[in-house]
């Protein structure tokens, strides 16, 4: 059974709560800023962009150092299921310099790798939503064209849930 996904809406949750230092917290203005909306338009689909959620920043949670502010974290979620999540900080941050922690260099996929992995996921019926963590628009500093390469690999993923 395929189910043909027309329509996606985009909540950015700008939020770096739950990171090692603020900055992510920049990603949902970047990401559209360097064209998501549109490039979701241009792949075909009816595109609602929900805005974001509340912005939280980062700050030190002494009393839960290996969960730091986990409670502020899961209050600040949207509701619903969310099938596939993209933690940035797994890729190779030689090929994809977009994450918070940069200790993955010449080690994890390239985005390359990982856009040929989301693609059976995204033409999966049952998936639902598209989460993306640990993207820190500041690591891109000296690379700026790989912010609109991850975009067209968001692009790309959810127009193959057509």
């Amino acid at each position: 059974m395929l189910f043909v996904v027309g329509r996606v809406s985009v909540i950015g949750v700008p939020d770096s709560a739950g990171s090692y230092a603020a900055g992510q917290e920049q990603a949902p203005a970047v990401v559209r800023a360097a064209g998501l909306i549109e490039a979701l338009a241009a792949a075909g689909l009816d595109v609602h962009d929900g805005g974001d959620l509340p912005k939280q920043i980062w700050k030190p949670d002494r009393s839960h150092p290996y969960a730091q502010n986990a409670g502020q974290v899961v209050t600040g979620l949207p509701a619903g299921p969310l099938a596939v999540h993209v933690d940035v900080d797994v890729l190779d941050f030689t090929d994809a310099p977009l994450a918070e922690d940069t200790g993955g260099r010449d080690t994890g996929p390239s985005l390359d790798q990982l856009g040929r992995a989301l693609i059976p996921a995204a033409r999966d019926p049952r998936l639902r939503a598209l989460s993306v963590g640990e993207f820190n628009p500041t690591r891109a500093a000296a690379d700026p064209g790989v912010i609109q390469r991850f975009v067209g690999l968001l692009g790309a993923t959810l127009a193959a849930t057509q």
